[in-house]
């Protein structure tokens, strides 16, 4: 049986560090949204050598990189662990902080640094984005039309792969089972999942390297949604990894659970609702592979557009004005990589390009029709560049009017949604419908038209 911990839990065991000639001491390893925290109680200046290695551990604050902890439900190995304080009381509690958990015991050498073939991340989001399942159902039915039986296939199937650099992506419908018992009777549930997998051509990686290169396509899932999309696991998978038989026989390499500081902040505490998503501009068949491939070539060069963009969309619950200031940011790096292009000298002062034209360049690469009520695309954007620096700048006098405010949010929050599509080049007929006449933007058009709100050519707000 495979264990199972999530944030908010913790488990009891034997630390061993791979030296024979080292006692076990027992410990506690929790998982904590901010990260694993593992406590080693022992005794300060002890009549017996039986704890002296964790007083050399912790007064010099020079712990092992790695260690294992045998626990009742399996052995759990711990990664780049590094001194998180200790108390110096003759029951001393030392506190160890791994930077990385796999819920297995793995073959080898344990100072070796964790390196894995296989990493695969549950996504929020990526359910709805990918649409694919690894469940087919045939419905037998008799000469009536009733149905007398089901045959029900369950296939972990890709339902997409590409190239990053090194790295092989594969999004794939993959499952599990799980047999339950109750009033009801017998009962198996059928998990169907779509993963994020990673594997390199030239054997395994860190597991910050899978990571980045997950991270990429976690960064696209999130600009889509235009919402915060976590990471609700991570599984991995490698050759050191390994299951026995009672007799020592090799019997599978299983894929198992892993915990990273990277991204426990993301993953849910047991039995919390699932995060809530609209639906995204593009489906990943919409998007297409080649699409994802644009966008990973593209990624490093435009990261100072999509981190902020993504990091906005990312949190919970964000300040009006806090996303009006990324989407600018966003729009100001992605429109210095755009480059020039007609009718922006319009919005220059003194000659330069400001943060007007910055965003003027954005606007004109998805060229979305924003109704009648928005005078011109210079008149757009001189609006939008001029909440957003009254918002950076303090000499700029008051916060700008909460209903300008909120329009200038929604139509950058929308530009820059669109412009990861631009950037990855799929989607065309997504990006079309933006821009023709009473096309997708109706939401943006209605609320100015229901709230009589206008922008003129100077970027001057009008009410009723």
């Amino acid at each position: 049986m495979r264990m199972e911990l999530s944030v908010g839990d913790g488990v009891t065991g034997l630390l061993i560090d791979g030296l024979t000639e080292t006692p076990y001491v027992a410990a506690t390893l929790k998982v904590e949204s901010t990260g694993l925290v593992l406590e080693v109680p022992y005794i300060m200046h002890g009549e017996t050598d039986q704890f002296r290695h964790l007083e050399q551990w912790f007064s010099g604050r020079m712990p092992p990189a790695n260690l294992q902890l045998y626990t009742n439900g399996g052995t759990i190995s711990l990664f780049d662990i590094t001194w998180g304080g200790h108390s110096e009381r003759q029951i001393a509690v030392g506190i160890l902080r791994p930077a990385l958990a796999v819920l297995h015991g793995r073959d080898g050498d344990l100072s070796d640094p964790l390196t894995v073939a296989t990493l695969q991340s549950r996504v929020d989001g990526l359910n709805e984005w990918g649409k694919s399942s690894a469940i087919e159902i045939d419905h037998h039915v008799d000469s009536a039309r009733l149905v007398t039986g089901l045959s029900i296939s369950v296939s972990s199937v890709p339902a997409a792969t590409w190239r990053q650099g090194d790295a092989v992506m594969t999004i794939r419908a993959s499952w599990s089972t799980e047999e339950t018992t109750d009033e009801a009777g017998r009962a198996m549930r059928i998990l169907d999942n779509l993963i994020l997998e990673s594997t390199f051509e030239h054997g395994a990686r860190s597991v910050a390297e899978h990571l980045r290169e997950h991270r990429k396509v976690v960064d696209l899932l999130t600009i889509l949604f235009g919402g915060r999309t976590r990471y609700l696991g991570h599984l991995v998978k490698d050759a050191r990894f390994v299951d026995y038989s009672l007799g020592g026989t090799v019997i599978g390499h299983p894929t198992v659970e892993l915990f990273s500081r990277q991204t426990i902040a993301d993953r849910p505490i047991r039995n919390s609702p699932p995060t809530s998503l609209t639906r995204p501009l593009a489906s990943l068949a919409e998007l297409g592979v080649d699409a994802l491939v644009k966008w990973s070539q593209n990624y490093d060069e435009w990261k100072r557009f999509i981190l902020p963009s993504a990091g906005a969309f990312r949190r919970e619950s964000p300040y009006l004005e806090d996303s009006i200031t990324s989407m600018c940011i966003a729009m100001e790096a992605g429109g210095q990589i755009l480059g020039q292009v007609p009718g922006e000298a319009a919005t220059y002062g003194r000659k330069r390009p400001t943060l007007a034209t910055y965003v003027y360049r954005c606007l004109s690469a998805i060229g979305v029709d924003w109704g009648e009520n928005i005078s011109s695309t210079v008149g757009l954007a001189r609006a939008i560049a001029t909440n957003g620096n009254t918002l950076k700048h303090p000499d700029r006098g008051a916060y700008p009017d909460y209903t300008q405010s909120y329009v200038v949010r929604m139509v950058s929050e929308l530009t820059v949604r669109l412009l990861a599509l631009y950037l990855a080049g799929g989607a065309s007929d997504v990006l079309a419908d933006y821009r023709k006449v009473s096309g997708l933007a109706w939401r943006e058009r209605q609320v100015l038209q229901e709230n009589a709100i206008s922008i003129d050519d100077a970027g001057v707000f009008h009410l009723g």
